[in-house]
């Protein structure tokens, strides 16, 4: 019996200390979606950076740090900055895998990915102009960011018309930015201005690799875990 014990003690106490190693943001499943289902999450950072580098990985870097070691399913969630440098556009940078997109309180962003930036249709022909269903104003931690976000990136970036020399890093001294206020084609290119200073610090797009729905625990598992960690106490007490 006190085996039993000391292996149901140790049992709640792992418990105790994997519920504390997950402390941190814990990116839940979105209302709709069921097991199997692909997603990805995109938030805007609450820092900020400039837009003087003309590296990828140095977005990249941002916004993972920014991300705070945000989990899904018990795993880091790898991220990629929504932003065009002179030798990458951001829709060829974070891949067009067809996934719904949510915020981090489970809000819809939009319905596809390869959506987002716009682009141009054969069937039918013409050119779709870039729109959320939401804006993407929440950082990390669900706090509401509505400012200047650097994007570098043009109306259309799968064809990228913009000039890359007003990229991120590009030779010229300005760059695009967006609005996280904006669900409109502001999003990605703000006007009146939309080229500012590259050496201003402004936030930056970030978005998850793609995620798939597993099951979560039910509330009915962890009561039970408790439960029986709280039996194995009493037992213990009573038997001394």
């Amino acid at each position: 019996m006190k085996r039993v014990l000391s292996v149901l003690s140790l049992f709640a106490i792992a418990s105790v200390a994997a519920g504390a190693a997950s402390a941190g943001v814990i990116i839940h499943t979105p209302a709709g979606l069921h097991q199997g289902d692909h997603f990805r999450i995109a938030f805007v950072t609450s820092g900020t950076i400039d837009a003087t580098s003309s590296a990828i990985s140095t977005y990249d870097k941002f916004v993972t740090d920014q991300a705070d070691h945000a989990t899904y399913a018990g795993q880091v969630i790898q991220w990629q900055a929504i932003a065009s440098t002179p030798t990458v556009t951001a829709n060829d940078h974070i891949g067009v895998t067809h996934d719904r997109i949510f915020l981090v309180d489970g809000t819809k962003v939009a319905s596809d990915d390869s959506k987002i930036f716009g682009g141009f249709s054969l069937y039918p022909p013409g050119i779709f102009i870039p729109h959320l269903d939401h804006s993407i104003n929440l950082d990390i931690h669900e706090t509401r960011i509505e400012d200047n976000v650097w994007t570098g990136t043009g109306l259309n970036a799968e064809f990228d018309r913009l000039d890359p020399r007003f990229s991120l890093g590009g030779t010229s001294n300005f760059s695009v930015h967006g609005l996280s206020s904006s669900h409109n084609p502001s999003w990605l290119i703000a006007f009146n201005p939309y080229l500012i200073p590259r050496t201003t610090s402004e936030h930056v797009y970030g978005i998850s690799s793609d995620l798939v729905v597993v099951p979560e625990p039910s509330s009915a598992m962890v009561f039970g875990l408790g439960a029986l960690a709280a039996l194995a106490y009493c037992i213990k007490r009573k038997r001394n």
